[in-house]
């Protein structure tokens, strides 16, 4: 009688430490499964199209340009992207949230943040293939030629175009310093028109400055 009532204490012990570990084991699952979920939604639905580039400015401010030349920017409201421009060939994202964008007749033009009006600030004279700002005074960008010029404003002033071959600009966030890509695709810190510092060993498809 002793030895069965001694199984019977060791079956229901055995059965309440199996208990214990099938709650912390559902307990544990439900977890991941609220953290998987909690990550899914914060993951942004890109449209189903290749990207040719994608630029951000402060939290989810995110806009991206397809190969159809077509700029989105992701709405936080509607919590996907929506389209704002077409015939783009080229865009960037300024620290204070200045957009800016190269259309394909040429034409420049900057963004209104309180409505979708865009400003047209170059009359598409001269051929513009990148673009980079750093803020709403100082856009520069990379002529037909490769030249930089320095600043959009005064685009025929010699002094502000560098010429030797660069085709992407990349004006960093934190500190305004000015990083490029040459014709071999390598990334240099641009001091000035005469003086160019080397930061990479392998090339670059895109380059995005964040601080020197």
């Amino acid at each position: 009688m002793a030895s069965y009532q001694l199984s019977i204490d060791k079956l229901l012990r055995l059965a309440f430490v199996a208990l214990i570990i099938l709650i912390i084991y559902l307990f544990a699952n439900d977890f991941n499964k609220l953290n998987l979920e909690k990550n899914q939604e914060k993951l942004i639905p890109f449209p189903d199209f290749p990207i040719k580039k994608i630029d951000a400015g402060q939290g989810e401010d995110i806009w991206i340009l397809i190969d159809t030349n077509k700029l989105y920017h992701w709405s936080t409201i509607l919590h996907h992207f929506l389209e704002k421009q077409e015939n783009v060939i080229d865009f960037a994202v300024g620290k204070d949230g200045t957009v800016v964008c190269v259309f394909s007749n040429n034409e420049i033009a900057v963004r209104n943040l309180n409505t979708n009006w865009w400003y047209r600030i170059d009359d598409g004279k001269h051929t513009h293939q990148t673009i980079s700002i750093c803020d709403y005074n100082k856009i520069l960008t990379t002529n037909g030629n490769n030249d930089i010029i320095a600043s959009i404003y005064d685009a025929s002033n010699p002094e502000n175009i560098d010429t030797y071959n660069w085709t992407i600009l990349s004006c960093a966030f934190r500190d305004d310093s000015l990083w490029i890509r040459g014709s071999y695709q390598y990334a240099y810190r641009y001091i000035n028109k005469h003086k160019h510092i080397p930061r990479s060993e392998v090339p670059f498809k895109q380059i995005k400055a964040l601080t020197e």
